[in-house]
């Protein structure tokens, strides 16, 4: 994914490998945009959106603005 944040800039950034994928993946983009899917749902939000590129912004943002993800959570803090 482009310009992934929240749980998908986590999973990338720590390399964690999930049983389960995130609800939720989202991304910079254009416009604000949502495309549903399975297993995963795609969102798409616009640049004044993006979280501080750290550890406690992206975090934030995913327990602000994504499904909570406990296996993310778990694997994350481990």
């Amino acid at each position: 994914m482009n310009d992934p944040i929240g749980a998908a800039w986590l999973i990338q950034r720590y390399a964690l490998q999930l049983v389960m994928p995130p609800a939720v993946a989202s991304r910079i983009g254009g416009r604000r945009a949502t495309h549903a899917g399975r297993p995963t749902t795609v969102e798409t939000y616009v640049e004044s959106m993006r979280p501080a590129q750290t550890l406690r912004g992206n975090l934030t943002f995913h327990l602000n603005h994504e499904a909570p993800h406990f296996e993310l959570l778990s694997r994350l803090f481990a």
